[in-house]
């Protein structure tokens, strides 16, 4: 019975600490929320059966189809292996590439990766995708970068 009086108190001493934290921060004028941004893959349309959606737009907008190589020629090796068959070492032999580079490269390599027949692994692609959708709203957001 005692233990369940103090968790009650306890329960009872959070919702005062918010209320008068509430008050408090009303009294100061600051009332803005905090909201997260939704992420910025557009998933509509997208039928999920490729490696890398067009409706994704990471490789979309480029208009040249000549490869590119940024110093990651080794990679070539991997031509035709498909995204499921990599091993942990061979997905990391692409994050070092894919780390390594300015942010704004990341978006050509992906593309010139596809360009060159070589699949991401997919222990990679959910953190391309990630990194390569920030860069895209941070240069979207910063209208220098454009």
């Amino acid at each position: 019975m005692t233990s369940l009086i103090i968790f009650f108190g306890i329960i009872v001493f959070f919702a005062l600490t918010l209320i008068v934290s509430n008050s408090y921060q009303k009294k100061r004028g600051i009332t803005e929320t905090h909201e997260t941004q939704p992420p910025l893959i557009d998933t509509g349309g997208c039928c999920g059966k490729h490696d890398v959606c067009d409706k994704f737009k990471i490789i979309s907008s480029f208009k040249h189809d000549e490869p590119e190589y940024f110093n990651d020629e080794e990679l070539d090796q991997y031509k035709g292996v498909e995204s499921n068959a990599y091993t942990d070492a061979q997905a990391d032999e692409f994050r070092e590439v894919f780390y390594t580079m300015i942010d704004e490269e990341k978006p050509r390599w992906v593309h010139s990766l596809k360009l060159r027949g070589i699949n991401l692994p997919n222990q990679l692609k959910a953190e391309v995708l990630s990194v390569v959708n920030e860069i895209r709203s941070c240069s979207v957001s910063s209208p220098a970068l454009s």
